[in-house]
């Protein structure tokens, strides 16, 4: 037997042996099991689908939102519902802006988010070149980010729904444009009426 043969039947052993040793290993006790997921009825270790809240299968976003086709046919405030369950570290990313995604029909269940602090994985366009890990956004900022995208028919609006300037006084002017969509969202509602 040439020493290629025997590194090569060392290998197989090795990736056999390495296969083995998982499938018989104890699952970690700190990750959800698959039954957790799909749920077992109580008569039988037999896997069947559950109504079980914890064991729903949630929707998905990809990696980088090409269109609204991605979205399949979430609503914006059932994007946000599906976005908050992301690392909030972790930027959602869109391609390109989506025209006239966000109806007016939206915009109370939008406006009764926007003083959410549930921690959110913030939002921005492929094109923004900031990032940042270390903050993440909140549901109710995400909320209003959303309400300047119907306002300018357009989401995102702008290049990322989280702030460069941290200081006093850029967060003053945050909170007075946030103020001021929520006030005009509102004002377009009663408009209708």
């Amino acid at each position: 037997m040439t020493s290629k043969n025997v590194f090569l039947c060392c290998a197989v052993s090795f990736v056999l042996g390495t296969a083995v040793a998982l499938v018989f290993t104890e699952p970690d006790s700190n990750l959800p099991s698959l039954n957790t997921i799909l749920g077992t009825d109580s008569a039988s270790e037999e896997l069947t689908l559950t109504p079980d809240s914890m064991a729903t299968l949630a929707p998905a976003l990809p990696p980088i939102i090409n269109g609204i086709a991605d979205l399949g046919k979430m609503t914006p405030v059932e994007f946000l519902s599906v976005l908050k369950q992301g690392q909030p570290t972790v930027e959602c990313i869109f391609r390109e802006p989506i025209k006239n995604w966000i109806s007016k029909k939206d915009l109370p269940g939008l406006l009764a988010l926007t003083g959410s602090t549930e921690p959110c994985p913030s939002v921005a366009l492929m094109s923004s070149s900031y990032y940042d890990s270390r903050n993440h956004s909140t549901v109710g900022q995400e909320a209003a980010f959303m309400l300047e995208g119907y306002r300018k028919g357009e989401y995102p609006p702008e290049l990322n729904s989280t702030f460069f300037d941290e200081s006093l006084e850029a967060s003053e002017q945050r909170t007075k444009a946030r103020e001021e969509i929520v006030q005009w969202c509102r004002s377009q509602l009663t408009a209708a009426k």
